[in-house]
């Protein structure tokens, strides 16, 4: 937390404060101070401001080829609509200073880290999309992120842009049906089209309307195969 005074405050020794405002102050502090610890006592997670800041992001291509952060992460990154964060970003949400766990997974089967969903914003277009989260890293570089090529594509944004990450803090309404439109001819010779869509659509966090994107064909061997989509409705 940090504040910054204005051109138009006072100078500190000429400033004092109101004993009423002084005293609300306090009361308020202690509100607060006492439900966090009402809340750690029935074991309810105490929520701090949902995270926003900016990250330099990049696609798959530059996650490199080596260790659990290797090609089967980078495919599992571009066959869906989920980011890699730097675990600064679990940090702030859970609470912890920094010496808290380096790598968690944001998929959990124990429930003790939730579903996700960032607005991701081009500071540079306003062009803007939703991302869930498929990893928290402990990364060389805190100040970067990683997206899909498609999801770079589509908010118009080269490898290293600075993108806004916003988390939400209600989630978004839950869609009864989707239609979409092929936009690759592979898909009309797939064997079993609706395995193939209940494949992607189970890697996707939020679909819009208008969305564009471009996924590879689970059904294939060749890797540089792929399906591309748009959302109709």
């Amino acid at each position: 937390f940090s504040t910054r005074m204005s051109s138009l405050d006072p100078p500190f020794e000429d400033f004092v404060e109101d004993p009423e405002e002084a005293a609300l102050r306090r009361m308020l502090a202690m509100e607060q101070a006492m439900e966090a610890m009402s809340a750690s006592a029935e074991g309810r997670e105490f929520r701090r401001p949902p995270f926003k800041g900016r990250f330099a992001t990049f696609s798959p291509a530059f996650l490199g080829t080596t260790g659990r952060t290797g090609r089967s992460t980078a495919a599992r990154l571009e066959g869906g609509d989920k980011a890699i964060l730097p675990d600064s970003v679990l940090r702030h949400i859970q609470g912890v200073g920094s010496d808290g766990t380096s790598r968690r997974s944001a998929m959990s089967s124990s429930g003790s880290i939730p579903v996700l969903t960032f607005r991701v914003r081009n500071p540079n277009n306003a062009a803007m999309c939703y991302a869930g989260v498929l990893e928290f890293e402990s990364l060389q570089d805190s100040e970067r992120a990683y997206l899909p090529f498609w999801m770079l594509q589509s908010l118009g944004a080269s490898e290293g842009d600075s993108l806004e990450y916003s988390q939400l803090s209600s989630p978004l309404p839950k869609a009864a049906s989707v239609k979409l439109m092929p936009l690759s001819s592979g898909f009309y010779s797939v064997k079993n089209p609706k395995a193939v869509l209940e494949t992607i659509l189970s890697r996707f966090t939020v679909l819009s309307k208008g969305l564009t994107f471009v996924v590879p064909d689970p059904s294939s061997s060749d890797p540089s195969s792929a399906l591309s989509f748009s959302v109709v409705e």
